[in-house]
C-alpha cells in the first residue's frame, strides 16, 4: 500500500483506513467480492430522507 501524507487534522481518516475492517473491504473491493444492495435512485431516495431530518 502506498503511504500519503496527510495533514495532523486528517490524520483519523487515515488511522481508519489501516483498521482491520478498512483493509478488508479494500481487499473485497479489489477482488470482486462485493454485491450490489441498491441503486443509484435507492441512494437518491436514502439522501434525501436524511437531508429532511
Amino acid at each position: 500500500m502506498k503511504k500519503i501524507n496527510v495533514k495532523s487534522s486528517d490524520k483519523h481518516i487515515s488511522n481508519f483506513l489501516d483498521t482491520k475492517e478498512a483493509l478488508k473491504s479494500k481487499y473485497e473491493a479489489d477482488n470482486s467480492e462485493t454485491k450490489t444492495i441498491g441503486d443509484l435512485n435507492d441512494f437518491n431516495n436514502w439522501i434525501n430522507k436524511i437531508a429532511k431530518r
